[in-house]
């Protein structure tokens, strides 16, 4: 299986470049495409991604700058997608060398099937190295609504879309529903309301734990 990556970014050049370190360090043969969905931005956003260019199969889209429109510039992703998954991680954040494969293991071991696949996110207040490993994930701190199940899966839950947050979670290829709403603009809920449109049209929403992202503060 392949997996391209859709980051959506505005004027976070030097956060971009940290993630896009950790996804060229990446395992494995799976990343087919990286696209950095770009919400206008002034700063060196465009530098960042061409010196990534020699390291991964990177690809930058912009739209004009008119307000947060952090769900239009993943759909600039969707458009631009290739393989069998598309995983979604914001550009404030750093993954681990296996983050792709575990994203995709969970897709393969239910091949076939239309799956939105979960990732935790932890949080720590300083990192100083350049790729977070197992050990900074079991020191951070979790930090995301999938931790509140209190030992249910999330297909058990009765609202599982509300667990569909935007800066760690993939989706099968090919599907219907596969577009964030353009209607909204400014921060949250386009996430959610994605995650209510897709279970209602028959994925089957589940959590990865080892597709882990790591926010520093």
């Amino acid at each position: 299986m392949k997996a391209t990556l859709v980051i959506p970014t505005y004027n976070r050049a030097e956060r971009l470049r940290s993630l896009l370190h950790c996804l060229a360090e990446q395992r494995g043969e799976a990343l087919a495409r990286v696209v950095v969905g770009d919400d206008g931005s002034s700063d060196h956003t465009v530098e960042v991604v061409q010196s990534f260019r020699d390291r991964l199969p990177i690809v930058h889209a912009w739209q004009e700058d008119r307000g947060f429109r952090a769900g239009q510039a993943r759909n600039l992703g969707i458009e631009r997608a290739i393989g069998d998954v598309v995983i979604f991680a914001d550009d404030d954040v750093l993954v681990g060398p296996h983050f792709v494969d575990a994203h995709l293991r969970a897709h393969a071991a239910r091949r076939g099937q239309l799956c939105v696949v979960l990732g935790p996110r932890h949080r720590m207040l300083a990192f100083e190295r350049e790729v977070p490993g197992p050990e900074d994930f079991e020191q951070a701190e979790r930090d995301d609504r999938i931790g509140d199940l209190e030992g249910r899966s999330v297909e058990e839950h009765e609202a599982p879309w509300i667990f569909v947050y935007s800066c760690n979670f993939s989706v099968t290829l090919g599907g219907p529903e596969l577009r964030f709403d353009d209607g909204f603009s400014g921060w949250g809920l386009e996430d959610t309301e994605l995650g209510y449109r897709l279970h209602h049209a028959g994925y089957r929403i589940l959590e990865e734990p080892d597709a882990q992202v790591l926010h520093v503060d």
